[in-house]
């Protein structure tokens, strides 16, 4: 690595985008060689906009960027790789039907073998060990960041932009991503390490720069020294401790309306994942599902949401067995999964990914039509309510991580479902849209719904849940009164 104190500089970076939404406010920051740096900042506060400019994914209106000290322009990507900046995204950007072979082929320009020779050499250092020839839609998203780090350090990238990193990763798989990280930067490497989850930025950052609503509010010499909700002030301008627990009244109902009735189900290996699974949740009752990741959630909530078949038992909703994702939206099913990308559409406005809905749309077609439709009351009202950083008649993509997964919650629950199964719904947001979310619940669970709420967080789990059962490698194996339990006695069932 070249021999330096500044790898980075950006100067009085602004960026304005249509409708004179000011997403960047002359913002300047400085990389130093061999260090990583957080950036934090709340949903919508200009993080990955800022990243797409040192990357080259977007001009600057405003402000210029130094390598090195030498100011420098980019026009794409390829201007930013050929100073050694790479930009791994929260979902890497690879092509899904082409191996991995192809795809370094493409990024390094020489035939796949040469190509997938050369990221090979670097999969000691990620700890990956995948062959040429597999697809990149059968590689877990997890596997996928350490493959797009590989083929970054196969570019001979000096700079790493790491956009939410951890969004899909388990526990043990960000301590082992941190462990890679730190290895890497003790060879000289920089990182940018953008995340809005306050206690990744004590194991990985040896400074943090906070963003606010396109500002630079804060820039930290050692964030260890500041405490976690300090760092939550910071991001969003308001003290905040831990997520508070919202009043609710006693359970509404004891009538089941979700039943799992001896469920077994196998993984897409093939091997068993849930095994013989029993579980109620009532109408009126938020029931958390805390687990060990790999242990079973997803098969559970896939099965529920009728997009896995199960080996054996059955997932009954009212009075309707679920054999498919229509029979599950058949009974008034609203579902949040991990990847928001699955039900979204990032072309499409704003507008047009809430109009899919069957509900918006009846909503707002009946007086008005054409674009006017996204003037709708309700239209604004809904993005008002969750605090969305963006206009109605905006590309989906446009907008950050965190407010596009705000539109998928307007979507799924304002048409007020008897059914919200979550899986990991808080994925990229941030401490406040997250107690949003989990008020917005309370309020369904009032109306009676019934909720199933999966989270690795357990203070979050805690907050939302009326009870939480624990999943241990594919069996239920406590059920705990949330309000009487702890992290502590949850953690000792998680790790039988």
């Amino acid at each position: 690595m070249k021999s330096c104190n500044t790898m980075l500089t950006v100067l009085n970076i602004v960026k304005v985008f249509p409708g004179g939404i000011k997403a960047l406010d002359n913002v300047s920051l400085d990389i130093r060689c061999g260090e990583i740096q957080a950036l934090l900042g709340e949903n919508g506060a200009g993080k990955s906009t800022l990243a797409k400019i040192i990357a080259g994914y977007l001009l600057p209106d405003k402000g210029e960027i130094r390598v090195y000290g030498r100011k420098v322009t980019f026009r794409g990507p390829h201007d930013a790789l050929k100073h050694g900046i790479f930009y791994v995204q929260q979902y890497p950007q690879l092509v899904e039907s082409l191996s991995v072979a192809e795809n370094a082929a493409l990024l390094l320009n020489e035939d796949p073998h040469t190509a997938y020779k050369k990221v090979k050499e670097y999969f000691g250092v990620v700890s990956l060990n995948i062959e040429g020839s597999t697809p990149i839609y059968s590689i877990p998203l997890g596997l996928r960041q350490r493959l797009a780090l590989a083929f970054a350090l196969a570019l001979g990238a000096k700079l790493l932009i790491l956009d939410e990193p951890t969004i899909v990763l388990s526990s043990k798989e960000i301590e082992k991503l941190a462990k890679t990280l730190r290895e890497l930067v003790s060879e000289g490497l920089s990182i940018l390490y953008i995340t809005h989850r306050l206690n990744e930025v004590y194991i990985v950052a040896d400074r943090a720069t906070i963003l606010r609503r396109g500002k630079v509010v804060a820039r930290l010499d050692d964030p260890r020294k500041v405490s976690r909700e300090q760092l939550a002030s910071l991001m969003v301008g308001e003290p905040i401790g831990k997520f508070k627990r919202p009043f609710r009244t006693k359970l509404r109902s004891e009538k089941p309306y979700l039943v799992i009735e001896n469920l077994t189900a196998e993984n897409d290996y093939g091997v068993v994942a849930l095994r013989n699974v029993n579980l109620i949740v009532h109408s009126g009752e938020i029931v958390g599902v805390a687990g060990v990741e790999g242990n079973g959630q997803r098969e559970l909530v896939e099965c529920i949401v009728g997009l896995r078949k199960p080996k054996s038992g059955r997932v009954v909703v009212g009075k309707k067995i679920i054999r498919s994702p229509r029979d599950f939206r058949d009974v008034g099913g609203a579902f949040i999964p991990e990847d928001r990308f699955s039900m979204l559409a990032p072309p499409l406005t704003v507008c047009e990914n809430l109009i899919i809905e069957k509900f918006f749309w009846d909503k707002v077609s009946a007086k008005m039509f054409g674009k006017h439709v996204c003037k709708h009351t309700m239209i604004l009202n809904a993005l008002k309510k969750y605090n969305v950083k963006g206009g109605p008649l905006q590309p989906l993509y446009s907008l950050s991580g965190g407010n596009q997964q705000k539109i998928l919650l307007i979507r799924e629950l304002e048409k007020t479902p008897k059914l919200v199964i979550a899986y990991r719904p808080s994925t990229s947001l941030d401490v406040l849209s997250t107690q949003m979310l989990i008020n917005t619940l309370v309020e369904l669970r009032e109306k009676n719904a019934a909720i199933l709420y999966v989270a690795d967080d357990l203070e979050e789990l805690l907050a939302v849940s009326d009870r939480i059962v624990v999943i241990n490698r594919g069996r239920i194996v406590a059920s705990l009164d949330a309000e009487k339990t702890s992290v502590n006695e949850i953690a000792k069932y998680m790790v039988l």
